[in-house]
């Protein structure tokens, strides 16, 4: 059985379009930034629409907007599982980029370059 991360399965319902389950799985976390609350009300009014209503606020413009912060916060983890699954071969002098990225990371370590 292969391991899957949290992150993994959020971005598998993100590409599926199941959007319900990947607000709710992101509702739980703790570290969600600046779009927490509007992903925590969104996966809410998922689940309680009839409250928002009392409260007069729509329960689908929040389900959108917490989609909308799904997207934002992770768009580049999207961007990262269509790079791989297209399988993008390796170009010509892939060594030299090797290298280069463990001179910056010692550069970035040393905090001297």
């Amino acid at each position: 059985m292969e391991y899957r991360t949290q992150l993994s399965i959020l971005l598998d319902h993100m590409q599926a379009g199941r959007w319900q389950e990947a607000l709710k799985m992101a509702a739980r976390w703790h570290d969600l930034g600046g779009h927490k609350t509007v992903i925590e009300r969104g996966a809410t009014a998922i689940e309680h629409p009839e409250f928002y209503k009392q409260l007069g606020q729509d329960p689908d413009a929040l389900v959108a907007a917490g989609i909308d912060a799904l997207k934002h916060r992770y768009s580049a983890g999207l961007a990262l599982v269509k790079i791989q699954e297209r399988k993008v071969s390796r170009p010509a002098g892939g060594d030299a980029v090797k290298r280069k990225t463990r001179r910056n990371r010692k550069c970035l370590n040393m905090r001297k370059c």
